[in-house]
């Protein structure tokens, strides 16, 4: 049986870290990035490794610390990294290299990447599932909450389109204040289009949303004084889908003062 290597370490002044042995032992060594910058052409020599791989050859004393020392290279890189070196005395520029079980972090940065990548994708796929519902589901800016205050007829028993008798606007102005509102409930978004009787289109909005109305317009063209026939159509798309559903078109009286 061969006899064991017995290796002293150095305690150099100037080594920078500190290596964890366990819980209540540690060692001072060099960084990675100091025994870089002392031997930048890699020109000094590694004798041995810690931990040992499974069998050990020899052994390094240093601050009455003994540590079991393996042959150098048998550790998968990919597992275990260079974390500290201890020099050894009676060799110029020879160390035990100590090494670090890297693989639990590295399996945390793993997952937390690939967490971020799917984050990444499910985000980017929500946000062009918004785009492209938003670029569809063309919202008029206009559209505002419901007045609570407000009193509109509604027809049907399904959806409720809310429907007037007389709607004033005033003379020579495109400015006008209506009421196309769409109730809360309804399970569809409107399309309201102010027509006159020999169609005439003066005006038509965007997608009005439930519980949502439009209260002030801009008209296509100004009316002199006078009272003319008119149709308020409503066109109604499904909120899942923007299938068309059911609209009407209900006649008015547009009264010009």
């Amino acid at each position: 049986m061969k006899d064991r290597i017995q290796f002293n370490g150095v305690p150099l002044e100037n080594y920078s870290i500190y290596y964890n042995i366990d819980k209540d032992r540690s060692v001072r060594c060099y960084s990675r990035k100091q025994i870089r910058a002392l031997y930048p052409k890699n020109n000094f020599k590694i004798v041995g490794e810690y931990p040992p791989k499974k069998e050990s050859f020899a052994d390094i004393y240093i601050n009455n610390i003994k540590l079991p020392i393996g042959e150098y290279g048998k550790m998968s890189p990919l597992i275990y990294s260079p974390k500290g070196y201890i020099e050894c005395e009676g060799e110029k520029n020879s160390y035990v290299v100590l090494k670090k079980n890297l693989l639990p972090l590295r399996i945390v940065i793993t997952l937390i990447c690939l967490a971020i990548i799917l984050f990444g994708i499910y985000y980017a796929s929500n946000l062009d599932d918004s785009k492209t519902q938003d670029s569809i589901i063309d919202i008029d800016p206009n559209a505002i909450d419901n007045d609570p205050n407000s009193q509109v007829n509604t027809s049907g028993n399904g959806i409720q389109i809310p429907g007037f008798k007389v709607l004033n606007i005033a003379a020579d102005n495109k400015n006008a204040q209506v009421g196309f509102s769409n109730p809360q409930g309804n399970p569809c978004y409107f399309v309201v289009s102010l027509i006159l009787e020999d169609g005439t289109e003066l005006y038509k909005s965007k997608m009005i949303p439930p519980g949502k109305g439009i209260y002030n317009i801009l008209l296509e063209k100004t009316l002199p004084k006078g009272e003319y026939n008119g149709i308020l159509k409503y066109e109604t798309y499904g909120v899942d889908g923007l299938n068309p559903m059911n609209g009407a078109n209900l006649k008015l009286t547009v009264a010009v003062k």
